[in-house]
């Protein structure tokens, strides 16, 4: 018993002593190790500087990719910042004072010694922290329609027609719709506007959007529903991405899916589009220049026909693009607008062109519209064809003309700017400030003036699907900004520049299909001066051509 008391009396005298020994002995410590405890502290900044500087470093990438940092990264990163400013301004007062001085001052001592020892504990707990299983995660997918809708205000007319497939998606019994006009009227607007509608109005657990073109690219199209989803592919093939993709969107309830600008039948099944039966809550809009298309090889059950804008719109439309010169010269400039036949492409890009033009200009411009050869080309109205001539006339400078041609050469969908840049530099488009490696940077420089110019034309739009949704890596010659990396043609506009390449001087011609070089050794393609091959594998082109091409690097 005697034993017992004697430990719990040397416990309590322990406890006793400590409570009483450790708030006399601690500030001695900081006292007398002040100077060890800042030199501590001076390796805690730097071993937290460096930690910290790596983990910027996968946050710098993450935001390149478009993606959006963790909360706990961003306050790790943001406590760490304020700790080692702290600390840096401690040691900085430390050396500017006088050494010998501050020994002789110990409550400054004793002060710096303390918050030195403190501010090293709070720094040795913030490198137990920086233990993150990832530092961002995949923004959620953008829409994608929304930022097209900008120039879209003249369009009212189409209302009644957007009311129309709306009250059409509502109906149960309807499962796929389509909507056929001419090139330029208008489709892929009003597609635009039904997938914003629909999203607005929740008509749907999840709408998706691709453009499809003359020649379908399976691949791009499983690419551009897969990044509307959120849905990343590895290097599966076609089927595999297809299996993938169909249980993404059975994933979702009801589930409205756009295909834009469809030229011949379409086998959804084999993008993984999960219609009928696959998926009773998948609807489908389509989008076509032909009515046989959408009805005969597609099956829709409710077909729209978009029909030019009626000409009090279409003025409309074209004095709002042309600006308030217009009403100086409202005669011509009405009659101007007369030959655009109320299409919206049309009517756009000739206002572009004459805005700011003398009145001599606008007289002349009527003149060439009126006298304008028709040009016969599939689904291209022939105002379209010389509304579209005349604005590529109106452009300064056989550089620019040159390379709306060249992307003429190379549009189907999103146009890589690297591309531009380099088939720029081989076809001689730059060569009077490309004529070495070191005068890259101005060769850079003078496609993206170009460009801008065609845009400000609208002969060249801003990519969509890429820019938007950040589909692809950084361009090689043109970085990683978005607006450097694609462009996009209108297909009517595209249709166009190929037409204009294939004459005189010019002799481009673009080769849609491989079957198309059955014609190989007639005189005409032996006369072109450039041809673009636009097959889907290399495989389809003749044997005795693929070894020319091999040799030549292409």
């Amino acid at each position: 018993m005697a034993a017992i008391l004697m430990s719990v009396a040397a416990n309590v005298a322990g406890k006793v002593a400590g409570y009483l020994v450790d708030p006399i002995v601690r500030p001695l410590g900081y006292l007398f190790n002040y100077r060890s405890n800042l030199d501590e502290l001076a390796k805690q900044v730097e071993r937290l500087g460096n930690a910290r500087e790596r983990l910027q470093h996968d946050v710098d990438e993450a935001n390149r990719q478009g993606d959006d940092i963790e909360n706990d990264v961003r306050d790790w990163l943001t406590r760490t910042e304020e700790i080692i400013r702290r600390a840096r301004v401690l040691i900085e007062d430390e050396n500017a004072e006088n050494t010998s001085c501050l020994c002789l001052n110990l409550k400054l001592a004793y002060q710096r010694g303390r918050q030195a020892k403190e501010l090293s504990g709070d720094i040795g707990k913030l490198q137990e922290e920086n233990k993150f299983d990832r530092v961002a995660f995949p923004r959620p997918p953008q829409r994608i329609w929304s930022a097209r809708l900008r120039d879209c205000k003249a369009l009212e007319s189409r209302t009644s027609i957007l009311n129309e497939i709306m009250e059409a998606l509502r109906n149960g019994g309807i499962r796929m719709i389509g909507v056929w006009g001419m090139g330029g009227v208008g489709k892929t607007t009003l597609a635009n506007q039904v997938a914003e509608k629909a999203e607005e109005d929740k008509l749907f657990e999840k709408v998706v959007m691709a453009k499809i073109s003359q020649i379908p690219n399976v691949t791009n199209i499983q690419e551009d529903i897969a990044g509307i989803l959120g849905l990343k592919f590895g290097q599966e093939g076609e089927l595999a991405r297809a299996h993938r993709l169909r249980q993404s969107l059975n994933n979702h309830k009801t589930v409205l899916v756009i295909l834009d600008d469809i030229w011949e039948e379409l086998r959804l099944e084999k993008i993984g589009i999960p219609y009928g039966d696959a998926h009773r809550g998948c609807k489908v809009l389509l989008t076509s220049r032909s009515r046989g298309v959408l009805s005969g090889q597609m099956g829709t059950e409710k077909i729209f026909h978009v029909r030019h804008l009626h000409e009090e719109e279409a003025w409309s439309l074209f004095k709002e693009t042309a600006g308030d010169p217009v009403d100086e010269l409202k005669s011509i400039a009405i009659q101007v607008a007369r030959e655009c036949a109320g299409l919206p492409i049309a009517i756009v890009t000739v206002a572009k062109a004459l805005k700011f033009q003398s009145n001599y200009m606008w007289s002349n411009a009527l003149l060439a519209l009126q006298r304008s050869a028709a040009m016969k080309i599939d689904g291209v109205p022939d105002k379209a064809y010389a509304c579209l001539k005349f604005s590529y006339d109106y452009l300064e400078g056989d550089e620019v003309k040159l390379l709306f041609l060249l992307c003429g050469m190379l549009g189907y969908g999103d146009i890589s700017m690297d591309q531009l840049l380099k088939y720029g530099i081989g076809l001689d488009l730059f060569e009077d400030v490309f004529t070495d490696v070191t005068s890259l940077e101005q060769t850079r420089n003078k496609l993206l003036a170009l460009v801008k110019i065609l845009k400000d034309s609208s002969l060249l739009l801003d990519a969509e699907d890429r820019n938007l949704l950040g589909v692809g890596g950084p361009g090689v010659f043109l970085g990683d900004n978005y607006e450097n990396r694609f462009v996009r043609m209108h297909d009517v506009v595209g249709d166009v520049a190929r037409a204009i390449a294939a004459k005189d001087p010019h002799r481009f011609v673009v080769i849609k299909e491989a079957r198309g070089l059955e014609a190989w050794q007639k005189k005409e393609f032996r006369n072109f001066r450039r041809i673009s091959l636009q097959c889907r594998d290399p495989r389809e082109l003749p044997e005795r051509l693929t070894p020319f091409l091999k040799r030549r690097n292409y």
